[in-house]
């Protein structure tokens, strides 16, 4: 892509009429152009330092609908490149995406509403809100600001947490964190999770399907506790857990046996297919972009 076209101040009339400049690069480059009135102070400062005026580029605001939507979908291929296909996915049905770190997991997406998941600890989850200097001055495409920021978690993560603002905290509960089904035998639990998910408490049967995954995988039936541990992940996903449990903890906990039992697998082609068996067998009757947004970050997950 060629510079943008630039001007070199030459000189100003003897009468103080105007002054001349040079145009520098584009169609008219060479050509000579007489400008009315006196020579402003950045084309003297650039010729005196021996280099030339370039206009300063426009402000995302100021473009015309088509020019900003052409700014944006340049700004969004930038980000998409830097995503790997989970995210990609994430960002293309929901507008945002998870971001993995040594310490939890970060979700970009909503301005300042970034939600902040550490690993351990008695922390849940924190609402953020970091911003890129200058984002509300209309300067370029929002996409820039996700960009902006993903590369400052990869290269100094100390310094975007060391501004951010919190927002909101939530703790861990310090009480058993989960149901106890250890009295309940497999056909018990079986039919247990599909009395909850014909009730429509998709919280509850995806925590009692998932401790039947988890004791079907204790006995070696693995592909069978796969089949069970997907569908549960993904209803704990979609469901509004009850206020007085640690719904993010119980959400991590569920997943990452699905996702554990699905490595163990080693069939990666299997994963659409456990996703779409658990959209069926859970019959979800929610908001369609709720349950698109966690069908995405089910299939991420199981994938990485």
């Amino acid at each position: 892509m060629s510079a943008r076209p630039g001007l070199r101040f030459l000189e100003a009339t003897p009468d103080g009429r105007g002054y001349l400049v040079e145009i520098q690069g584009g169609p008219h480059d060479g050509d000579l152009l007489f400008v009315p009135g006196p020579p402003p102070a950045h084309l003297l400062e650039g010729a005196v330092a021996g280099g030339r005026y370039v206009p300063p580029p426009r402000r995302y605001d100021d473009l015309t609908p088509t020019e900003r939507r052409e700014a944006q979908a340049t700004a969004e291929r930038l980000l998409l490149a830097l995503l790997d296909e989970g995210q990609q996915a994430d960002y293309r049905a929901t507008g945002g995406f998870w971001v993995e770190l040594a310490e939890g997991r970060l979700r970009l997406g909503t301005l300042y509403h970034l939600i902040w998941r550490p690993h351990g600890g008695d922390l849940a989850e924190q609402v953020l809100c970091v911003v890129p200097e200058g984002h509300d001055e209309g300067l370029t495409p929002p996409a820039d600001i996700w960009t902006n920021l993903l590369l400052t978690l990869h290269a100094t993560p100390e310094q975007f947490f060391a501004v951010a603002n919190v927002l909101r905290t939530s703790r861990r509960p310090a009480p058993q964190r989960t149901p106890a089904y250890a009295s309940l035998g497999l056909d018990a639990l079986a039919q247990l999770a599909r009395r909850h998910y014909r009730a429509g408490d998709w919280w509850a049967g995806g925590l009692a399907e998932h401790a039947l995954a988890r004791r079907l995988a204790t006995s070696g039936r693995r592909r069978t506790a796969t089949k069970c541990a997907v569908p549960a992940a993904l209803s704990v996903l979609v469901a509004d857990p009850p206020a007085e449990v640690d719904g993010a903890f119980l959400r991590d906990t569920v997943v990452d046996t699905a996702a554990s039992l699905v490595r163990a697998a080693d069939s990666p082609p299997w994963v659409a297919t456990l996703v779409d068996l658990a959209d069926r067998r859970i019959e979800v009757q929610r908001d369609d972009r709720r349950v698109r947004a966690a069908r995405t970050e089910l299939t991420a997950r199981l994938r990485s």
